[in-house]
């Protein structure tokens, strides 16, 4: 109740959002449907991978633009067949060798009790490897991980992603492990907990990691919001983080 009486002072305290020096612009029908779109991931050339449930099941699309207007999503050509489930939130890893994503059960997607894993392929020339399910360390048996997020720091690479695993501050926390790049069969660390500036009693998700300003992405409903889900950022990395600053308005609402 504190932490929502604290978000509604807050929110007073926002400056409209016609005096942002940020345009929000809605990117058209050519990715966004009457179902839910997700997951925005952007390349160099106008390229922009996303997911969507149109059609009813969790897929991973790529849409191209030309000018103001986005190409029809379709499913890239050369990602693997995944037979079984649902899946989304990809990232690709900074040297493009690597693109984790999150594979969920059927059924009922989209809710907390949905549960998820997540994998990885590996790029073999011009196309992409059959996906490997992270270990159980990550996986583990009868809770979610998802919301994968790469990052590297020399030869060592992060991978930041969303569990309500034990252990944790309460819901969905923000995790981290780490693999060293120099060997190619190296496993990742035990999964390590953000900690207490970042996670909350509440649900944290969808971390993602500007590696350029040092900032950590996220959304939460536990900290002090506007409502609901707000995007929040924090400078530092893996474990040492400074108390998250809400994104305010126009991103929040």
């Amino acid at each position: 109740i504190e932490t929502e009486i604290r978000g509604a002072e807050m929110a007073k305290t926002m400056p409209p959002a016609s005096d942002s020096d940020v345009t929000l612009n809605l990117i058209g029908s050519g990715v966004n449907s009457n179902e839910d779109e997700f997951g925005p991931i952007a390349f160099p050339g106008d390229l922009l991978y996303y997911s969507s449930v149109i059609g009813g099941t969790a897929r991973i699309y790529r849409s191209t633009s030309g000018g103001d207007r986005w190409s029809k999503g379709q499913i890239p050509e050369n990602f693997p067949v995944i037979q079984n489930g649902q899946y989304c939130h990809g990232t690709l890893s900074p040297d493009g060798e690597r693109f984790f994503f999150t594979i969920c059960e059927e059924g009922n997607f989209g809710n907390q009790t949905t549960r998820c894993e997540i994998f990885v392929i590996e790029r073999e020339n011009n196309t992409w490897s059959q996906p490997q399910r992270l270990p159980d360390a990550i996986n583990q048996k009868g809770v979610t991980a998802t919301h994968p997020n790469v990052v590297h720091r020399g030869d060592v690479e992060v991978l930041y992603f969303a569990s309500n695993r034990g252990g944790g501050r309460g819901g969905m926390d923000l995790w981290y492990v780490t693999r060293n790049r120099s060997f190619d069969d190296a496993q990742f660390s035990q999964p390590v907990n953000l900690g207490p500036s970042i996670n909350t009693l509440g649900d944290e998700m969808t971390p993602f990691y500007d590696s350029e300003e040092g900032h950590l992405y996220f959304s939460s409903n536990g900290h002090p919001s506007m409502g609901g889900f707000d995007i929040f950022k924090s400078a530092g990395d893996m474990m040492n983080w400074a108390i998250p600053e809400n994104a305010g308005v126009p991103f929040n609402s």
